[in-house]
């Protein structure tokens, strides 16, 4: 089933019963896609009249792994996992549009090729593994199925491939805190794909 949108591990909230602030990976399309995505998804939404909230521009992306750290110390262990990784670019193509979940404020996304899924839940593992390797258990996704939002509605579109998939060569990765509430983003790094050295 479609929908593992909400299934990130964000662990425990802060003290007092306060829900902490989100920290994520994420890989963003660069600014000259920007504007061709949010003119896809005015164009899915107009075509399947829906009532729709859009994402905003600035905040496109597509999530990795998130999670709520336990303390202020967390962004520092995020960033030591952002520098520990070693990942080569990779190109990322969206080539479908569809509905995530059943009901509810339902997601309208972008899913990926074979190719760009096989190389962002790679990512998405490496991820988890260096995260236990500094110290944070992480249990990702239950079924990571990559995907850029593009909008939020009460209502559903049927899966549709693209006439012209949207394609940009994915060439670092960026750590970024969502505000609980606020719908604001900030970025706290990022770091450049690198290849693994090849040996002897």
């Amino acid at each position: 089933m479609r929908g593992s949108q909400d299934s990130f591990d964000f662990g425990s909230t802060s003290g007092g019963g306060r829900v902490a602030d989100v920290l994520f990976f994420a890989i963003r399309p660069p600014p000259d896609e920007v504007a061709a995505l949010a003119d896809l998804g005015r164009r899915l939404v107009r075509a399947s009249s829906l009532k729709a909230t859009a994402v905003a521009a600035q905040r496109l992306h597509i999530s990795l792994v998130g999670w709520r750290p336990d303390s202020a110390a967390g962004v520092d262990v995020a960033r030591e996992i952002g520098r520990r990784i070693v990942w080569p670019a990779f190109d990322v193509v969206l080539s479908a549009a569809m509905s995530f979940g059943r009901s509810g404020s339902r997601p309208l996304v972008l899913g990926c090729s074979p190719g760009a899924a096989w190389a962002l839940t790679g990512l998405h593992d490496r991820l988890l593994e260096t995260a236990a390797l500094c110290g944070v258990g992480l249990r990702g996704r239950a079924a990571f199925e990559p995907h850029l939002t593009l909008a939020y509605s009460q209502s559903a579109i049927a899966e549709r491939l693209l006439r012209a998939p949207i394609r940009w060569r994915a060439s670092e990765l960026m750590l970024i805190r969502s505000e609980r509430g606020r719908g604001r983003h900030t970025e706290l790094g990022r770091w450049p794909f690198r290849a693994m050295p090849s040996q002897g």
